[in-house]
């Protein structure tokens, strides 16, 4: 069970008022479930507590849409797939409607879950911006942390070659090193820029 998991379940329940206290349960169950599928080493509940306490922290003026997409934009996920955002979206779009949420929020959730896939955002999407800086936080972090997610990154990857793995962690990087920033939201960038940049730079200097 991650650590996270009482926030995770305070927060999911705020979420959702209008549901039934074992609706509430059962969804949350089946979501912790999902998410603690055998071969998840890294998109998993710790990565969404993760998420959501820095969503707290960072963006407390943020939508409850926000934190919905949260929860849900790695409900689906196989790393052989490239459609897992999408599979997702609809996938909880699929929950908040059993648990009574508003058609609005429903399509809103659906838009949001599969910025998550390419991290690019239009200018004027705020919540956009702040569900994509916020998966992309990990970047940032320490470079034990950001190493040791790698490692679990890999795992999830166990099926692909080391030359495999580093065309493809290559091309991710690249890609993100190309942009002029990483992160969209002023307060992210200023704290995380920095060092995502070095992380990833580290870490393509040891690609083959």
């Amino acid at each position: 069970m991650s650590a996270r998991t009482p926030i995770l379940m305070a927060r999911w329940v705020a979420l959702f008022p209008r549901a039934s206290e074992d609706a509430l349960l059962h969804s949350f169950n089946e979501l912790r479930e999902l998410y603690q599928q055998r071969g998840r080493f890294y998109h998993n509940f710790d990565h969404l507590g993760f998420m959501l306490v820095a969503r707290q922290r960072y963006f407390s003026d943020a939508t409850d849409d926000v934190d919905k997409a949260i929860y849900g934009h790695d409900v689906v996920y196989d790393a052989h797939r490239h459609d897992n955002e999408e599979r997702s979206s609809g996938a909880m779009g699929e929950i908040q409607r059993s648990l009574g949420d508003s058609e609005e929020s429903i399509t809103e959730v659906k838009r949001l879950i599969p910025l998550t896939q390419n991290h690019r955002v239009s200018a004027g999407d705020l919540s956009g911006q702040q569900l994509c800086d916020l998966d992309l936080l990990s970047l940032g972090l320490a470079a034990e942390e950001y190493q040791a997610n790698t490692a679990r990154i890999r795992k999830e990857y166990a099926f692909a070659s080391d030359a495999e793995w580093a065309k493809m962690r290559k091309w991710f990087i690249d890609g993100f090193l190309g942009r002029k920033a990483i992160y969209a939201t002023p307060d992210i960038r200023a704290e995380f820029e920095a060092a995502a940049r070095r992380n990833l730079a580290h870490e393509r200097s040891l690609l083959s």
